[in-house]
C-alpha cells in the first residue's frame, strides 16, 4: 500500500514532455511522468532541490520542502537557452 509518511510533488511545468526531472541530482523520470492529476513524485518529508532539464533549454530549479501527507504543485516553464 501507499506509505502515509510521504508527500507528493506534482510538476505543472511547460516544456518538452521528455525533459528530465532530477531530485537532488538523481534522475527521477521524465516531466510527462509527474504532470497528471494522479501522478506525482512521492518523497519523504524534507527539503529537496528539484531540477527540470532539457536539451536546448535553461534548467529550471525548485528548492522545495515536502511535508508528509501533503500534495504540492510546482509551477514553471522551461525557456529556450540563449545561444
Amino acid at each position: 500500500g501507499r506509505r502515509d509518511d510521504l508527500g507528493t510533488v506534482r510538476l505543472d511545468v511547460k516544456g518538452p514532455k521528455e525533459a528530465q526531472v532530477l531530485v537532488d541530482g538523481y534522475y527521477a523520470g521524465e516531466l510527462d511522468d509527474f504532470d497528471g492529476a494522479f501522478q506525482g513524485l512521492d518523497l519523504e518529508s524534507g527539503t529537496y532541490r528539484i531540477e527540470v532539464v532539457a536539451e536546448g533549454f535553461e534548467p529550471l530549479t525548485f528548492d522545495t520542502r515536502v511535508t508528509e501527507g501533503r500534495k504540492l504543485t510546482l509551477h514553471g516553464a522551461l525557456h529556450r537557452a540563449e545561444n
